[in-house]
């Protein structure tokens, strides 16, 4: 075997990802537990969580017995390990 073709063989392929989720998460019996003055430090602090888990939160929002949230995750880590690690 040649040298180039050795070359080549050994070559890997990038992959690419772009694992984007919509998560919903509910207050226990839907009560309305989020008040307006509670949202911005639970948002923060979920945005923490996200960026520790080596993600993005792109958007949240909710009302007050709801969150939505448009998070990109890492690849490296599987929405199971994510899900457990939020609680």
């Amino acid at each position: 075997m040649s040298q180039s073709i050795a070359r080549y063989e050994t070559k890997m392929s990038g992959s690419f990802t772009n694992l984007i989720y919509h998560i919903v998460f509910s207050t226990r019996n839907r009560g309305d537990l989020i008040s307006i003055e509670l949202e911005d430090n639970l948002y923060q602090y979920i945005g923490g969580i996200i960026r520790g888990e080596k993600g993005k939160m792109i958007k949240i929002g909710g009302s007050a017995n709801h969150l939505h949230i448009l998070a990109k995750l890492s690849p490296t880590i599987s929405f199971c390990l994510f899900r457990v690690s939020c609680g």
